[in-house]
């Protein structure tokens, strides 16, 4: 079988398809598509491997559904089990596929695009009216392990410009939104303010110095004259 025309036929049948509007071009146009009501699912497949040489661009990216990206992986291994170095990194992508936490597990490319669509939905069902992706009462517990292991990810790293100026953006669109409003403002509610519900007053204080420092008190203290001085520091 020639593994290598089969796989850029298939490739060239999805290019088609992208043409005529079937699937989207980009992730960014499958959002949207997801926004309107379009709930197909996709994962974004690399046409030329990282390992091969192949980059980050949108031209080197094609839409398939689970079992086709499935089917993906298993074609690539054929095709360069002859290159040891690229066959071994393509073997431990797909290889990712089909094991999980307790070791190798049978999988085939209708069952594992079962299993993604239906984490989907479940990803999908938590997310729904929830801003932070969590209903109340939830929360992610980490182990002392994945946190350091987080911290030393991010040790040392900084942030762009443009990646402040994202999160700036984003944090003021969120802050406008009428249900994170009515979430901070009910977390709030019932509770005492820093000051227990006393307003501030400067009434009735006046300004008392000793020649080193003002302060403000409503009887001049002993030591201490009417009126502020000029304190050079």
């Amino acid at each position: 079988m020639n593994y290598k025309q089969n796989y850029e036929n298939y490739v060239n049948y999805i290019k088609q398809e992208i043409q005529k509007g079937n699937r989207p071009k980009n992730k960014k146009e499958w959002k949207k598509w997801k926004r309107n009501g379009d709930n197909r699912y996709f994962e974004f497949h690399h046409i030329i491997p990282k390992c091969a040489g192949g980059n980050e661009s949108e031209e080197n990216y094609i839409p398939l559904t689970g079992r086709e990206h499935f089917l993906a992986g298993y074609l690539l291994c054929k095709i360069y089990e002859q290159n040891k170095e690229h066959y071994y990194q393509m073997l431990c992508a797909f290889k990712r596929q089909c094991i999980n936490k307790n070791g190798l597990i049978y999988m085939n490319g209708k069952l594992y695009e079962k299993l993604r669509i239906e984490h989907q939905k479940i990803i999908k069902e938590r997310m729904k009216g929830n801003i932070y992706g969590f209903k109340k009462g939830q929360s992610i517990i980490l182990s002392k392990d994945s946190i350091e292991k987080r911290s030393k990810q991010l040790r040392g790293q900084k942030r762009t410009e443009e990646q402040k100026q994202y999160i700036k953006e984003k944090t003021i669109l969120a802050m406008q939104r009428k249900e994170v409003k009515e979430k901070l403002g009910s977390g709030n509610r019932g509770k005492q303010t820093w000051n227990k519900g006393l307003k501030a007053t400067t009434k009735n204080l006046y300004w008392f110095n000793n020649g080193i420092k003002n302060i403000r008190r409503e009887i001049c203290p002993e030591g201490f004259l009417p009126g502020r001085v000029n304190i050079d520091i």
